[in-house]
């Protein structure tokens, strides 16, 4: 019997043909149940990472909301001391002409200060007076 090379082939396939499915099904299922064993290994551990970043992201939301409040108190504050810078400069400007017409009047009034006797003067001018008047009545 000659045997060529496709009679070959389509013998071992006949012989190792049920072999070879038989032990093809046993390492597919090996395989499928290590795949199915990671898949859920992996899934658990996607898991854990989601509810980890889900965590993290309720934690920046959480202080962007405390930021933003402390933000629109700032803001408050900020237009609050603009309001009372405004009132303060009007209030410094009505000080400083009240204390332009200080000066004036203090400068008035030490002018005629000057011009006017002391107490003591006045007391011993009036002596003198009533003195003259005596002599001169007599």
């Amino acid at each position: 019997m000659n045997i060529d090379e496709k009679k070959l082939k389509n013998i071992l396939a006949e012989e190792l043909n049920p072999r070879f499915k038989e032990q093809e099904k046993k390492f597919n299922s090996k395989i499928n149940s290590k795949l199915q064993e990671q898949r859920e290994e992996y899934q658990r551990y996607l898991g854990v990472l989601k509810e980890d970043f889900d965590s993290k992201v309720n934690v920046v939301c959480e202080q962007y909301g405390d930021i933003k409040k402390t933000q629109n108190q700032h803001t408050k504050m900020i237009g609050f001391l603009q309001e009372n810078m405004v009132m303060m400069q009007e209030t410094m400007k009505i000080m400083q002409e009240n204390t332009e017409i200080m000066k004036a009047d203090l400068e008035i009034i030490k002018n005629s200060v000057k011009r006017k006797v002391d107490y003591d003067e006045f007391e011993a001018l009036s002596k003198r007076v009533l003195l003259l008047e005596a002599k001169v009545s007599r």
